[in-house]
């Protein structure tokens, strides 16, 4: 299996990430005189997880279907184009893929805040359409 092509975290994404862990190590700092220095510990964890996700791919897509890995620690959700049912855009932030897991129909919240939004519709775009000729 060859990938066709990647989606990685916005910069956007990123940069709220390294702000809210600044944030949190300022306000840990601040609190080692006050005795909430367990703040420093969570701006530790927030850089962590920016570093971790900024070169990370979060979708894969591939000739007969997509994987989809949101976080580091996030079970891989690997999902045949065959098994797509629909997309359901609620709103904006608020985005789902059904699919069938066997038997089992399966809906799946895309992680709309950490994609650019041309790269989301693209691939919106693309699953619709794989949707369409399968149908």
């Amino acid at each position: 299996m060859t990938v066709k092509k990647t989606i990685k975290p916005s910069d956007k994404f990123i940069r709220q990430q390294f702000i809210i862990s600044t944030v949190f190590f300022g306000v840990g700092i601040v609190g080692l005189f006050i005795g909430a220095a367990h703040l420093i510990g969570f701006g530790i964890l927030f850089m962590v997880l920016a570093f971790m996700h900024k070169d990370r791919d979060i979708i894969k897509i591939y000739d007969q279907n997509i994987e989809i890995k949101i976080a580091p620690l996030a079970a891989t959700k690997f999902i045949k184009f065959s098994d797509l049912t629909k997309t359901e855009r609620i709103s904006e932030k608020k985005i789902f893929v059904h699919y069938m897991n066997g038997n089992d129909p399966k809906k799946l919240r895309m992680p709309v805040q950490m994609i650019d939004a041309k790269e989301l519709s693209e691939f919106l775009e693309m699953l619709d359409s794989k949707i369409n000729s399968a149908a």
